[in-house]
């Protein structure tokens, strides 16, 4: 495999389709395009802070970059994206549709990029964060467009390692409202998606995400620490990781996937192929 003409190539989840003029003019260095991305996006928490309906919330049902790109542009008819938005006009994102988006752009002008998945330290606890892995100086670097995780980003299956081995305490890791070993699967297996190239949101949930633990068998136990392992080694063990996701259906995304989002019922979304 080319590691890095298969990040530099989109999936369906960063594709900006027909809304790939949107972005034709955006920044090309790493740095500009934090900032821009950052003057068009908006941590949903923060929200409060400003003038902002909470009906604008739906919005980060877009799911997709092309569909994030058309919510945008609905948003501010008289700018362009790389003018910039007032806060008022910027897209309510998670760190996920930052990073996404970041992944997106970065693909379309040439750059490996990928998502990585894991957890920030947040008021006393870790809790859930995407950042962005591209390609520059024969290494992946890695770039939080959101700005919030400083060096404190520990990906999920390091942490996952961690706890096994009795160095973390899993409680201390967190997704909206929920903690344990079990958000941490999650995210590692969020991370294994994004790594297939499949890149969803952190409150997505499909497959082994949906059984509680007292149902895995010894043998799940064992693939989701091998799949920690190969993590662990970098793009070394990429190969085998798309080998486990096409062997094992639990890890699997599915067409449609259940989604518990933090500020509408749960609910089911068919995701773009």
């Amino acid at each position: 495999m080319d590691i890095q003409s298969y990040f530099t190539s989109q999936s369906a989840m960063t594709d900006p389709g027909a809304n790939a003029e949107l972005i034709a003019k955006l920044p090309r260095t790493v740095p500009e395009l934090c900032e821009a991305l950052q003057k068009l996006c908006l941590i949903y928490e923060e929200r409060y802070k400003y003038p902002i309906q909470n009906e604008r919330l739906l919005g980060m049902n877009s799911h997709d970059v092309e569909t994030i790109l058309g919510t945008m542009a609905k948003l501010d008819k008289k700018t362009t994206l790389e003018e910039g938005r007032d806060v008022a006009n910027r897209f309510l994102a998670s760190s996920s549709d930052f990073c996404n988006l970041m992944v997106g752009i970065l693909r379309s002008q040439g750059t490996a990029a990928r998502k990585r998945v894991g957890f920030i330290p947040f008021e006393g606890y870790f809790r859930s964060h995407d950042v962005v892995e591209y390609w520059a100086d024969g290494a992946w670097q890695q770039v939080d467009p959101t700005g919030l995780a400083g060096d404190g980003f520990v990906p999920a299956y390091q942490i996952w390692i961690d706890c096994r081995e009795g160095k973390r305490d899993a409680k201390d890791y967190h997704q909206d409202d929920a903690a344990g070993l079990e958000v941490v699967r999650d995210e590692m297996l969020l991370d294994l998606a994004a790594l297939n190239k499949v890149e969803l949101e952190d409150w997505d949930r499909y497959g082994w995400m949906l059984r509680p633990f007292d149902d895995f068998s010894d043998s799940a136990w064992a693939t989701l620490d091998r799949i920690a392992e190969l993590m662990a080694d970098g793009d070394a063990g990429l190969e085998q990781l798309h080998e486990i996701y096409d062997r094992e259906e639990g890890v699997q995304v599915p067409r449609v996937i259940h989604s518990e989002t933090p500020y509408a019922p749960p609910h089911k979304f068919e995701r773009k192929l």
